[in-house]
């Protein structure tokens, strides 16, 4: 379930952003923690909505997500975290994001 997912990312970032150095922690780390946290409050508001109005919740999503990669890849080139660590942050993103898109679609489909 993505809930799930992103809640599990939101807390492995979580642990991370503590040893992030003091300027990225208060920067990127935070940034990245609050859109997690939108993404993660807006899941759950969309289990409850139903039709188009859970359509446009979880459409609003995808470009918060996008923007958690960005800052992800930018903590990257200022090597605030390491290759290796990118690599895993990114394919769990990318996992989210075809969750995501496969419950947009699953909602389009049924119309």
């Amino acid at each position: 379930m993505i809930f799930h997912k992103i809640n599990d990312f939101l807390c492995l970032w979580y642990q991370r952003s503590k040893r992030l150095p003091k300027l990225d922690r208060y920067t990127i780390g935070q940034k990245v923690f609050e859109l997690l946290l939108e993404i993660v409050l807006l899941i759950v508001h969309a289990e409850y909505q139903s039709g188009d109005r859970k359509c446009y919740t979880l459409k609003t999503i995808a470009p918060k997500l996008d923007s958690i990669k960005i800052l992800i890849r930018l903590a990257r080139q200022i090597e605030t975290i390491d290759e290796k660590t990118y690599i895993r942050y990114e394919s769990e993103l990318q996992t989210i994001g075809r969750m995501l898109g496969g419950w947009i679609r699953s909602l389009t489909k049924n119309r």
